[in-house]
Parts: C-alpha cells; sequence; structure tokens
C-alpha cells in the first residue's frame, strides 16, 4: 500500500538493518480513487471523501478539500 521498495535487509541477533527507497514516480502515477483505496486500507477517511466516493453531489469547496486530503495522502504513501 505503501510506495516503497526494499532494496536491502540484514537480520542480527538483536535487530535489523533496512534500507528502503521511496517511489515517487509510483504515487504520481495513482489516480485520486487508488490513492484513496490505498490510504482507506489502514486509515479512516475524512468524511468529504467518503461522500465523494459513494457518488454524493460536492460543492466546489467541498472538491478542493477532497482534492487537498488526496494530495496529502499521496505524500504520505
Amino acid at each position: 500500500m505503501f510506495a516503497v521498495d526494499i532494496c536491502a535487509y540484514a537480520v542480527m541477533h538483536n535487530h535489523t538493518h533496512i534500507v528502503f527507497k521511496i517511489d515517487w514516480e509510483k504515487t504520481l502515477a495513482w489516480c485520486s480513487d487508488e490513492v484513496v483505496i490505498q490510504w482507506t486500507t489502514l486509515y479512516k477517511s475524512s468524511p468529504n471523501v467518503e461522500r465523494n466516493m459513494s457518488g454524493f453531489k460536492l460543492t466546489k469547496a467541498e472538491k478542493k478539500v477532497v482534492a487537498e486530503d488526496v494530495e496529502k495522502w499521496r505524500h504520505r504513501l
């Protein structure tokens, strides 16, 4: 669900080392619906995003809030 790749890891007797690579291109390729699906796998959605995904007619201001939420989530994923 997150756009990270594991490049290397080492399991020691009392700890681990992990090298991650963040895949920005992958998140940029996701459409808004994919971002919402990825995000809501672990986290609760915002009410406006839920209404939008349910097919309710949103106002211009609500659509702006949805777009801001999606971009914030895209950055966090």
